[in-house]
């Protein structure tokens, strides 16, 4: 049986030596590569959910604020479930409060729009926002303008496909606008919520 030579036996064992420091070298690379991957998509994952429910929460208390308002001035004011007088100072401040409202939450509303736009591909999103934005603007104005010929022009802005997508006629059922934009809110939330975002 033939002796190895020292100089080969001692290469053999540098080699093997070599050879097992590179795997775990590139093992350690490959697993904390894998890690880093799947830290990186919880991360971006968290991201996706903290830009989606922070959007959901700006249109629910954008379009809640003015549809709220609304709901009161139209209980209040326009037909009184309780059959009170008011009195013009109480008119005056509801009415007041309702202005306020609309005209803060009509700046939002731009701005959300343009966000909705930059974040979501497509129109759907941002078309059923803007939608629903229409159904409180209609509903807003045909509670304080009292001239039918300016409502009409109101009507014919916000009616159809990309905006209220209601009817001229329809817009001017107070019913149907306000179940339009009910469907609206609904549509936009649940696809803020589901789309996908753009990276």
């Amino acid at each position: 049986m033939p002796v190895p030579e020292a100089g080969t036996y001692l290469q053999q064992v540098g080699l093997n030596a070599a050879t097992g420091a590179v795997t775990a070298i590139v093992g350690s690379l490959i697993i904390g590569g894998f890690l880093a991957w799947i830290a990186r998509r919880a991360q971006s994952r968290r991201e996706d959910r903290q830009i989606r429910d922070k959007l959901i929460e700006d249109i629910t208390r954008t379009l809640g604020a003015v549809n709220i308002k609304l709901e009161l001035y139209e209980r209040f004011v326009i037909t009184p479930v309780d059959d009170v007088q008011r009195t013009p100072d109480e008119l005056g401040r509801r009415r007041g409060d309702l202005d306020a409202v609309y005209e803060a939450s009509a700046a939002t509303a731009n701005s959300l729009e343009s966000r909705l736009r930059a974040y979501f591909e497509g129109t759907s999103v941002a078309e059923a926002w803007h939608g629903a934005w229409d159904c409180l603007v209609v509903r807003y104005f045909s509670m304080i303008v009292p001239d039918r010929a300016t409502l009409d022009i109101l009507y014919g802005e916000n009616a159809g496909e990309g905006h209220s997508g209601l009817s001229v006629r329809q817009l001017a059922d107070a019913e149907a606008v306000r179940s339009r934009y009910q469907a609206l809110r609904n549509q936009v939330t649940e696809e803020v919520a589901t789309f996908k975002l753009r990276i």
